[in-house]
């Protein structure tokens, strides 16, 4: 077992995970990238200690990241990457090396619960991070989304409905007291559907202020699709500074997969 770590999002509860073993490693060789939260639960499940065992699925997106981020600190012994980029300040390509080690720098625990109250509208709502089943459910949503031909119709719909969704996965109606969980998702969906869009809106904006509010796990971004991605430590311009000795930076959105070392033979 590695050392325990603190998921961000609760630290009073603690984690344990292993390396995984050849005979597991090849039943994550077949898993394409677009699985990859499939993927993220599968494997984070599979090395977990029995008797200390959380289905990761309950976590939160950030938590899960942290959970891969440390199986990879652990079994990596080249921990540097380097992103070639475009400046959006003076437009010539430079790279951003750094060691990856450094984004635990970075690295907050939320601050208290996990969950923030809002009376929106007439409701009581619960605003809650997403977690890896809503992750899996957003991944499901993209990958509908391929079918389509990029900028028709119907993918324009399917990518609203899938910020549509990511909304709704934040949010719980508290004085909802339907038992069947399944009649309360559904009336959740109807009253958010229902609402006039300055209120969609104005709601949107709540959510997100209450999300940011509850930052926690390494600095990262869930983006619009709902995908999960690292934020780099901020590159100085090395042009501006070598022309106007001034200091301008630029943040880089790190593909999680493409870091995250889920072991394949």
């Amino acid at each position: 077992m590695f050392a325990p770590f603190s998921l961000p999002s609760k630290p009073i509860q603690q984690v344990l995970i292993r390396e995984a073993t050849t005979a597991e490693t090849l039943d994550f060789c077949d898993v394409l990238p677009e699985h990859e939260e499939s993927l993220t639960t599968k494997f984070l499940n599979t090395i977990q200690d029995k008797e200390s065992f959380t289905d990761c699925q309950q976590w939160t997106a950030e938590d899960r990241r942290l959970a891969l981020f440390w199986y990879w600190i652990h079994t990596t012994d080249d921990t540097f990457v380097s992103l070639d980029y475009e400046c959006p300040h003076c437009q010539e390509m430079h790279t951003n090396e750094f060691d990856l080690r450094d984004l635990a720098e970075g690295y907050q625990e939320i601050e208290g619960m996990a969950s923030r109250d809002l009376s929106f509208e007439g409701r009581k709502l619960v605003i809650s991070p997403l977690t890896g089943k809503d992750m899996e459910e957003l991944e499901n949503m993209r990958l509908a989304l391929m079918m389509e031909k990029e900028g028709s119709p119907a993918a324009t719909r399917k990518q609203a409905e899938i910020r549509f969704h990511k909304l709704k996965a934040a949010l719980y109606m508290a004085d909802d007291h339907e038992e069947k969980p399944y009649k309360r998702e559904s009336n959740l969906n109807n009253w958010l559907r229902e609402l006039p869009e300055t209120k969609y809106k104005a709601l949107q904006s709540h959510v997100t202020a209450a999300l940011e509010s509850m930052t926690h796990g390494l600095p990262s971004k869930i983006m619009g699709d709902g995908k999960i991605m690292l934020r780099s430590p901020r590159h100085v311009c090395p042009t501006i500074k070598a022309k106007e000795n001034k200091e301008v930076t630029t943040e880089l959105l790190l593909p999680f997969r493409d870091y995250s070392r889920i072991p394949r033979v």
